[in-house]
């Protein structure tokens, strides 16, 4: 079976996001479990005096970046939809 540039293409794409998944999982995943250690060796003086910033929820930060990142995915493919039925 031949395949044409556009199905490289099409599967370099699906590669690369899922890495970027993949990515935004891992981090949301280390600000998550950070976040708890902290919490649970009593550690939250120490650290909120070392860092410049407090993310207001971990849960929050994880599930909305997860989210967040499906609803970038869907709008990708909905407009590389609309580009194949232009041609």
């Amino acid at each position: 079976m031949k395949h044409t540039n556009l199905y490289y293409l099409s599967i370099i794409r699906n590669l690369m996001v899922l890495l970027n998944f993949i990515n935004i999982l891992f981090l949301a995943t280390i600000i998550l479990f950070t976040s708890k250690y902290i919490v649970e060796n009593q550690l939250s003086r120490e650290f909120l005096e070392k860092i410049a910033y407090v993310p207001k929820s971990p849960q929050l930060v994880f599930w909305g970046s997860i989210i967040l990142f499906a609803v970038l995915v869907i709008l990708c493919i909905i407009a590389i939809k609309r580009l194949l039925n232009i041609n």
